[in-house]
């Protein structure tokens, strides 16, 4: 039964779409890393960020390949640590101590491989050749330079104080 109410209608069918392109999304870049990478299952399962020995530390410098990417690096357990230290920006020893690391690492290594098996593919299929992906850094750069720009003309250790705004102000009536 579809509403009788036309914006009710076209509110549930922009729902229904973004929940199809949300899971065609999904499915393409699980399609893509089955495709493209190889994950030690053995090794991950064996990988405890939270003990004692050898500490999360020692992980961070731990050079064993975790999974492998074809024609890519490697992600390696020290890989996988930094970012877990980036997911828990508050300081890992914290999430050490309250068991919230290693239930969150296999998480963590789909993210680290989807994002490199999904720039893989847009590289195989030269999406950074075309037009649009130029324009957009474009626009990315030219924010990135007006920001930079903005910061160095507008120092905000500059103060105005109130009877020279008032000069100011007199000064230039006309203008306003």
């Amino acid at each position: 039964v579809y509403p009788d109410d036309p914006a009710a209608r076209e509110q549930i069918e922009r729902v229904v779409l973004d929940r199809q392109r949300g899971t065609s999304v999904e499915n393409y870049t699980a399609s893509l890393r089955r495709q493209y990478t190889q994950i030690d299952q053995k090794l991950l399962d064996s990988l405890d960020f939270e003990a004692a020995k050898p500490g999360f530390d020692k992980l961070a410098a731990d050079k064993r390949v975790v999974a492998t990417i074809k024609g890519e690096d490697s992600v390696t357990v020290a890989d996988l640590a930094d970012n877990l230290r980036k997911k828990f920006f508050h300081g890992v020893e914290e999430a050490v101590a309250k068991k919230k690391i290693n239930t969150r690492k296999a998480e963590m290594l789909d993210d680290i491989l989807t994002r490199r098996v999904v720039i893989k593919e847009a590289r195989r299929l030269k999406l950074d050749q075309t037009e649009a992906f130029r324009a957009e850094k474009q626009d990315e750069r030219n924010g990135l330079v007006f920001g930079a720009f903005v910061k160095k003309v507008v120092d905000p250790s500059l103060k105005l104080e109130e009877p020279e705004v008032k000069a100011y102000l007199k000064a230039h009536t006309k203008d306003f």
